[in-house]
């Protein structure tokens, strides 16, 4: 490293030093340089404020440094208001526990154990000794290393960079996932998928209601299992199987009778199911998409009742029309022999009008309730 490179990574650099027991519970923050690290307070736990992965290091730092040895480690990660900072360990045994030092640098650390020699609680005695030493070890593998600690740093941070944005992507993978199962559940019909050997992997809340049955994680489900589709509701209908679907590549229409336990008949149902391929095109399972086809059914029934209502209102109308036509030429009739008719028959006449208006009126209702007009009901 250049001496224009060092000085540009000591003053970006950080560290600190604290005062240990034997477990690595902070005693006292001795010092602290650069960017501040709440982690690293008294009372906390120097193994917990450090990530997973460097806790194994500091316990191997403060197993060589309880034999009186100062311990020397390279690269563990210490989360500052930054981000993820790789260090450099130091730990040294003194009368009341262990001295932990970190530096985003080993120049930085050996400064900080100068520091700490030169302090007056460490200044005499094997403290001072133990903390000099610790300074010469950690300057010699600063030569001896060569920048190591700088590419090992360099790649953390790419690292941690990667790490936020993997956990971005997982984020927005998680919002995906909801906002999609958002939608399944929201729809009136039955969506289910399959894997490629036909075991239900999921099942929307639709489909739930139609087959009576909840996927749980308890046990796997087979499709052919939870849907029994038939071709008609009558005894001994023929099935209708989806194993194409999944086994042969095909697609599938529905056009049937789905059995569910809920339902003491049959459901009519519509829909179909297709093969899931995966974007090079191989099978990965199947989809079966499922509509209640009840209401459907009810309106085609109203439908045709409502037809043959219509027919039979034309041909109540053509039959009164006809009634009427008769109905006139025999009451023109009647009016023609009223003069003719002898006093003792007049009554008869008058039988044949009361009978020509009493069912002229009736085709005058006729017509009226067939809705084609009662303007010829009239004799």
């Amino acid at each position: 490293m250049s001496d224009r490179e060092s000085i540009i990574s000591e003053a970006r650099g950080t560290g600190f030093a604290a005062l240990c027991d034997p477990a690595g519970l902070v005693q006292a923050l001795l010092l602290q340089e650069g960017e501040p690290c709440s982690a690293v307070a008294a009372g906390r736990s120097l193994r917990d404020a450090i990530d997973q992965d460097s806790r194994l290091k500091l316990d191997g730092f403060l197993a060589a440094a309880q034999r009186a040895t100062p311990a020397i480690g390279w690269e563990m990660n210490l989360p500052y208001s930054a981000g993820l900072r790789a260090l450099v360990f130091g730990a040294v045994r003194v009368r009341s526990g262990f001295i932990v030092a970190a530096a985003t640098g080993a120049h930085r650390l050996a400064r900080i154990m100068d520091k700490l020699a030169a302090t007056e609680a460490f200044a005499e005695g094997e403290s001072a000794g133990a903390l000099a030493q610790a300074a010469i070890e950690i300057r010699a593998r600063a030569e001896t290393d060569a920048g190591l600690f700088d590419e090992l740093s360099r790649l953390n941070n790419e690292l941690a960079g990667l790490n936020r944005e993997l956990a971005k992507s997982h984020n927005a993978l998680e919002r995906q996932r909801e906002w999609l199962w958002t939608i399944l559940a929201s729809l009136d019909d039955g969506v289910i998928a399959t894997g490629t050997d036909g075991q239900v992997t999921f099942m929307n809340r639709a489909a739930a209601v139609l087959t009576g049955r909840e996927l749980r994680g308890d046990g796997a489900v087979a499709l052919e299992d939870l849907l029994h589709l038939v071709s008609e509701p009558v005894p001994d209908p023929r099935p209708i199987s989806l194993r194409p679907a999944w086994a042969e590549r095909g697609t599938v229409a529905i056009e049937g009778y789905l059995v569910a336990p809920t339902s003491r008949v049959p459901l009519p149902v519509s829909g179909m199911a297709s093969p899931l391929l995966d974007e090079a095109g191989s099978p990965i399972g199947a989809l079966v998409l499922l509509r209640d086809m009840t209401a459907a059914v009810r309106i085609q029934l109203l439908t045709v009742e409502s037809e043959r209502l219509r027919v039979a209102a034309e041909m109540a109308a053509g039959v009164a029309h006809t009634v009427n036509n008769v109905l006139q030429v025999i009451s023109s009739n009647a009016e023609a022999l009223a003069p003719c008719v002898p006093p003792e028959r007049r009554q008869q006449l008058e039988n044949i009008r009361s009978g020509v208006f009493r069912i002229s009126d009736l085709t005058g209702r006729l017509l009226t309730a067939t809705n084609t007009g009662a303007e010829d009901a009239s004799t």
